[in-house]
């Protein structure tokens, strides 16, 4: 069940680019979402998992967590417990991750495609600061007033700082090395390029040449900063994509195949099954099953 959903749409284009849900029992959020936005949802009460394109983990209440742009995901929720959360939803467009320093570190920190979706703990002074901050929002979307967009934009601004400041004491990673928070230029635009050229480009020296660098010198970079490979990094991003049409759509394995870049449907069904341990229709069928739990 969604309650008080508050949306505000670009006047331009006409499409939603912030929104504000609050939900409880029943929630939508426990059926696949794919959406062209940031979302960051906080589990204030109820606990049980997450699901993404190529893992799952467990939440317990008071939990944010953080997923990309075009990052399929779904919750599933413990028997018995009861539910209630704050979900944002909010484009590039509203949310400029380019215009300032501080909104790029807050990109890397809390929205990285490349990694697990980020999962943060809320403590109870940091819960009421959260609480504060979700109602300031709430009570600009009820009543909109001069400069609406620059007030939720601020309000939203701080919500993320506030996060990546608790993201960087949680993580062990980042207090060993706060040199990984500084993710090189070039690291960011590969990950553009990934996004931009992977149902075409499927080789480490694709990307390389993008780069004007050599494949070996990006993938120490790699190595350095995202301990994974190139090939790796580009594997995963196609495997979100097949699993979500395979989720999400009736096209068949070979269209879902063609679309991103395989000439060969039994070779795209291959490296499926070799990156996934499951087939391409297995996969499909343990989705309509799961699905239909969660209908029923």
């Amino acid at each position: 069940m969604m309650t008080s959903p508050f949306t505000l749409v670009d006047p331009r284009t006409g499409e939603p680019n912030f929104q504000l849900h609050e939900f409880g029992p029943g929630t939508d959020y426990v059926q696949w979402q794919h959406r062209p936005t940031y979302s960051v949802l906080w589990i204030q009460q109820g606990e049980g998992r997450y699901d993404v394109a190529l893992s799952n983990a467990s939440f317990a209440v008071q939990t944010l967590l953080f997923f990309s742009a075009n990052q399929p995901f779904r919750l599933s929720f413990d028997d018995n417990t009861l539910v209630r959360g704050v979900a944002l939803h909010f484009g590039p467009d509203f949310y400029s991750q380019q215009k300032h320093q501080v909104e790029a570190a807050c990109k890397e920190l809390l929205f990285n495609l490349a990694a697990a979706p980020v999962t943060i703990q809320v403590g109870a002074d940091d819960e009421a600061a959260f609480t504060g901050m979700v109602a300031m929002l709430r009570e600009e979307m009820q009543q909109p007033a001069l400069a609406q967009r620059e007030m939720l934009f601020s309000c939203l601004k701080i919500l993320l700082i506030r996060a990546s400041r608790l993201r960087l004491e949680q993580s062990a990673e980042a207090a060993a090395g706060p040199a990984r928070a500084a993710v090189p230029d070039v690291l960011q635009r590969l990950e553009k390029l990934i996004e931009q050229h992977y149902h075409q480009k499927h080789t480490p020296a694709d990307y390389a040449h993008l780069l004007h660098l050599s494949p070996k010198s990006l993938g120490k970079l790699l190595r350095t900063y995202y301990r994974k490979t190139l090939t790796a990094l580009i594997q995963e991003r196609i495997v979100i994509e097949a699993k979500r049409q395979l989720y999400l759509t009736n096209k068949s394995v070979k269209e879902i195949a063609f679309a991103l870049g395989f000439n060969d449907q039994y070779y795209f069904s291959r490296f499926f099954k070799h990156t996934t341990s499951i087939a391409p229709q297995q996969y499909r069928r343990a989705g309509m099953e799961s699905m239909g739990a969660f209908a029923g």
